[in-house]
């Protein structure tokens, strides 16, 4: 697949999406767009009172106010991911955006620089299965096989899994 062609993609790019919605909501100790781009920090620090709060909050029938105790059901969840991907372009059969797109994105590229164990570890998998690679990680399937064959290197060329999303290989 091609690189992203419009700027509407950027929907999706999940770190971007998270401060956003951390600005928002007031949870960084920066509370301004202005504040956070003047700052030098290589790591954005949280709230220490907003720690323990879902970062998807339910919010009331109408939607007109945020729960901040309570986590976003999981309906609710796909629905507002449907919402920012069909904004992006990215609706209909050929993007079928779900959680497990990220999840599956987050699995390949952890395997890529951290190995089999700390994935299993940071995704809740026991050491002794296969879900890891027989439904998440696409190392393989990522991996240049013809520069493994030729230099003996192994390197990631960058293919897509059907299941993932574009934006998400950033």
């Amino acid at each position: 697949m091609a690189p992203p062609d419009s700027v509407n993609f950027i929907l999706l790019d999940v770190g971007l999406q998270l401060v956003i919605l951390a600005l928002r909501q007031g949870l960084l100790v920066h509370r301004t767009l202005e504040s956070l781009l003047d700052g030098r920090e290589v790591v954005l620090q949280w709230r220490p009172e907003v720690l323990d709060l879902p970062m998807f909050c339910a919010t009331t029938s109408k939607g007109e106010s945020l729960l901040r105790q309570n986590p976003m059901r999981d309906h609710a969840h796909r629905a507002y991911l449907h919402k920012v991907a069909t904004a992006a372009g990215l609706d209909g059969e050929l993007y079928n955006i779900t959680g497990y797109c990220m999840r599956r994105n987050f699995a390949t590229r952890a395997e890529q620089g951290a190995g089999d164990s700390f994935t299993r570890a940071m995704m809740g998998h026991m050491d002794f299965t296969r879900t890891l690679h027989s439904s998440y990680s696409n190392v393989v399937g990522t991996t240049d096989l013809t520069a493994l064959m030729i230099h003996g290197e192994q390197k990631q060329g960058g293919l897509l899994h059907p299941l993932d999303s574009p934006t998400l290989m950033r």
